[in-house]
């Protein structure tokens, strides 16, 4: 059986075009970018969705990437509407070199406020359904 050559580039520039990426960014382009998606209904279990996605990034590609280079990743991923909740806050030059800051404000940010009425109204509307066991439906509504 013949040895198999590696790809070649017919096109130079392709070439150092990717490899430059790959330098500049640290990883290539095969992994998808995390992106905050503002138009979902429940805020709350997308940004916990995002933020898991970012923790997978950084933790891959991003690996050897500083803390404070992750913060500037982060924000770049978070989208316009983050931006604006960013710049309203008053980060001292420690504080915004750590990722952990720009978690916990966030999740406070998207955090629901408890609404003790709702969540009486929610009590009062359950309903146990067929296949759930009394435990269950108990467990749920409590």
């Amino acid at each position: 059986m013949p040895k198999r050559k590696p790809p070649s580039f017919d096109n130079e520039s392709e070439y150092s075009l990717k490899e430059t990426a790959k330098k500049m960014y640290g990883f290539s382009s095969a992994g998808s970018t995390p992106k905050m998606d503002w138009s979902h209904v429940d805020l709350p279990s997308t940004w916990k969705a995002f933020k898991q996605h970012c923790e997978f990034t950084f933790g891959g590609p991003l690996k050897q990437k500083s803390e404070e280079v992750k913060c500037n990743y982060l924000m770049l991923w978070v989208g316009d509407k983050d931006r604006e909740i960013y710049s309203t806050w008053e980060l001292g030059a420690e504080e915004a070199k750590k990722l952990n800051t720009y978690y916990t404000k966030y999740e406070v940010y998207r955090k629901p406020e408890s609404s003790r009425v709702f969540a009486r109204y929610k009590f009062h509307q359950k309903v146990q359904q067929e296949a759930e066991s009394f435990e269950q439906f108990l467990t749920v509504t409590c």
